[in-house]
Parts: C-alpha cells; sequence; structure tokens
C-alpha cells in the first residue's frame, strides 16, 4: 500500500509542477503581448534622413574645377569678360560624379582633393564642410 501511496503523490507533485509551469509560462506570453500592443500604440519617432526634403548630405571629393569666361575686346583694348561660369565635379565614395555651377568666390575658395560633407539639393550646390572649414554658394 505504501507503493501505492508514494506513486500517487508521486504523480500528483508531477501534475501540479505541469500545472504551475503551464501557468507560469501563459502568464509570460500574456505579458509579451501586451508589451508588443504597447509598443505598437507609442508613436514611432521618425528617424531624419540624409535626404529631407531633398537636400542630400554625403561624403566626397573635389576633383575638378572649371572657370568658363567669354572675353571680349573692344576697339580700345579694353578687355571685359561675358559669360562667366564657374563649376565644380565632385566624386562620392560610390565613385559618382556630381556637378555643380557655383559662385566665383566659391570656386576660388574650394580646395582641390579635400573630403568633406557635400550638401545639396537636386543640381543646386549648397554646401562643403572639411576639416579646414565650410565653404557656401554665396
Amino acid at each position: 500500500m505504501q507503493t501505492a501511496d508514494n506513486i500517487f503523490l508521486f504523480v500528483v507533485l508531477v501534475s501540479a509542477v505541469i500545472v504551475i509551469t503551464v501557468f507560469f509560462v501563459s502568464l509570460k506570453k500574456d505579458r509579451q503581448k501586451a508589451e508588443q500592443k504597447q509598443i505598437k500604440n507609442i508613436p514611432q519617432r521618425k528617424v531624419q534622413s540624409s535626404k529631407s526634403n531633398g537636400i542630400i548630405s554625403e561624403t566626397a571629393q573635389l576633383t575638378e574645377k572649371a572657370d568658363t569666361r567669354t572675353r571680349r575686346i573692344d576697339d580700345k583694348g579694353n578687355i571685359s569678360a561675358t559669360n562667366e561660369s564657374f563649376q565644380l565635379v565632385f566624386t562620392t565614395k560610390d565613385n559618382k560624379k556630381l556637378y555643380f555651377s557655383v559662385t566665383k568666390q566659391a570656386l576660388k575658395a574650394m580646395p582641390f582633393n579635400e573630403k568633406g560633407l557635400l550638401t545639396y539639393k537636386n543640381k543646386n550646390f549648397i554646401k562643403f564642410k572639411y576639416s579646414g572649414g565650410t565653404i557656401e554658394n554665396k
């Protein structure tokens, strides 16, 4: 009889352990579902991309400068420049070439082969920030 009582007691204990385990596992699952619901209900902050409002900033290196002018000499020997255009060419990390028309001041201030953060919108140069400072298209 003692053996039957021991077996019965063992079965009751194992059953109790199983019931308690199932209870805690289901409690944990319910808690995880509640946390997931909370996370879904919290408004997510949008991370600003480097392409906000069409403005793009990327690492680039100045590889070319172009200064194109038409010079005129009048009958008195006076020289004048017309149709001035100034262009900078940058190469990105992806070896993509970007061409920008800039002011004369920006062309003169821009150092060759300098790497930095190029900021532009569409085909318009905004600024170039490098270790020596920042150059803007003014």
